[in-house]
């Protein structure tokens, strides 16, 4: 039978951060650490399927932009001309309101610059962020007049996010600083640490969380790290067997790609990782890593 069946016949019996097998592995101990997330900031997007006519009216945060023909005059506060077709208007919008070139001609140089988000113009598409990141930038509010030919990403940007912390997981890739050999954190730095490990033996920690299984542990707890064997992990996508394994340098999560693909921007490839297994039904797979 070859690997690839008897891995597909087994997985069944484990559960991510276990081992597979009784293969060679490599297990060190460290004080296991979570890391600070990144604020993001809120985005949506307006798409023009069509153009818009006299008096149309989009809202974006507090501000209300009012589509014309003609502008009323050159310093018109927060009219912006309909142009020749779709996309000439979303490039007039998009100036408005970031105040871009134009003012005063397609649209009121009066016209402040909008203070709750930046824009920027792909045809007919105007993709929106936030100028501040986040969960206040949820609240922008996106509204239009306009039912027919205008697509808003919603009834408000979303995605913003504030400063978070995730905690260390089980099943999850860890880094080391050279520096500081005695502790290592979840995901990676980039330019600083190096691969660590996976965080493994999640049954080793049940004294820290009350005698209760948990698949995430408290800063400082002393985590078991494998550096070498058959570890069976969480994917993020769907991989198949003879995929490289890499993770997010963010979350230390683990996902793959088709070995000599280029690996994803924010993510980094775990060192001699290769599947092999193809994810099962519970989104779990067998990694090896040799030394």
């Amino acid at each position: 039978m070859t690997l690839q069946k008897q891995v597909k016949n087994k997985l069944g019996f484990g559960a991510e951060g276990d081992f597979y097998d009784n293969s060679p592995r490599r297990v060190d101990n460290f004080l296991v650490y979570g890391k600070e997330t990144q604020a993001q900031k809120a985005t949506g997007y307006i798409e023009f399927l069509g153009n818009v006519t006299n008096g149309d009216t989009l809202t974006l945060g507090t501000q209300t932009y009012t589509f014309k023909t003609t502008l009323s005059s050159s310093t018109a506060e927060n009219e912006v001309l309909i142009g020749a077709n779709a996309t000439a208007t979303a490039t007039n919008l998009k100036n408005a309101i970031i105040g871009g070139s134009g003012s005063g001609t397609t649209y009121g140089s009066n016209t402040p610059v909008n203070i709750s988000a930046s824009a920027t113009a792909t045809n007919i598409t105007i993709n929106l962020e936030a100028l501040t990141a986040g969960i206040d930038g949820n609240n922008i509010t996106l509204a239009t007049s306009v039912i027919a030919n205008i697509v808003l990403s919603g009834n408000s940007l979303n995605g913003g996010e504030n400063v978070g912390y995730i905690n260390g997981s089980i099943g999850r890739v860890f880094s080391i600083n050279p520096n500081d050999s005695k502790k290592v954190v979840l995901g990676n730095e980039a330019g600083i640490n190096i691969f660590a490990g996976i965080l493994v033996n999640k049954n080793e920690y049940s004294n820290y969380n009350n005698f209760k299984p948990t698949l995430e542990l408290k800063d400082a707890t002393i985590g078991a790290i494998a550096k070498m064997g058959r570890i069976i992990v969480r994917t993020e996508n769907v991989i198949g067997y003879g995929y490289v394994g890499i993770y997010s340098k963010e979350t230390g999560q683990i996902s793959g790609i088709e070995a000599g693909d280029s690996v994803p921007s924010g993510y980094l490839e775990i060192p001699n990782s290769i599947f092999i297994s193809e994810v099962q039904d519970d989104g779990l797979a067998v990694l090896q890593i040799t030394n």
